[in-house]
């Protein structure tokens, strides 16, 4: 079974300098001396690719007749359409973040519960022959971080809200 680990490992590196290689492509990286060869110029490589294919190189997204900050969703829109969408936003964007914090914390009061059995210790530390989450503690879960994710939406929008009031003044 020692080989099959080590085989294993020697796919994903070969994946890793695979990916390294083609996101490199065009960009210069890996590319040879031109005058190094003997006739002075270098033969094409079946994976070089042309500088068009950089990955790296920006693609503007509106041309320069057009601005982007008019085309925004809530261009002239009222002041509270604004601040639902960035509630939106930061809420949506913030619940991963608090459902695994939220996830991690509960298996480690599970964990300090349970006489301290690694068999209920969080994701990186589990044994083998875990114990799943209850139905109940899977609502719970998730209601806490549904409830984080709203309470760091709304303190934001008190903090911009503040913010707004002292530079009207």
């Amino acid at each position: 079974m020692r080989g099959a680990g080590l085989f294993r490992g020697r796919i994903f590196f070969g994946q890793i300098c695979r990916t390294v290689l083609l996101l490199s492509a065009g960009t210069g990286l890996f590319a040879q001396n031109a005058g190094s060869g003997s006739a002075g110029s270098v033969p094409p490589v079946p994976w070089d690719f042309s500088p068009s294919f950089n990955v790296f190189k920006p693609v503007p997204l509106a041309g320069p007749e057009t601005d982007p900050a008019d085309e925004s969703i809530t261009a002239g829109k009222p002041q509270w359409v604004k601040d639902l969408r960035r509630a939106e936003i930061i809420a949506f964007g913030s619940f991963p973040f608090t459902l695994f914090f939220t996830k991690t914390f509960i298996d480690l009061y599970r964990t300090a519960a349970h006489d301290w059995d690694r068999r209920y210790a969080p994701w990186p530390f589990k044994a083998a022959g875990a114990v799943a989450m209850e139905g109940d503690q899977i609502k719970m879960m998730f209601t806490i971080a549904v409830s984080a994710s709203l309470a760091i939406s709304v303190t934001d929008y008190i903090i911009v809200r503040y913010k707004r009031s002292r530079a009207e003044e």
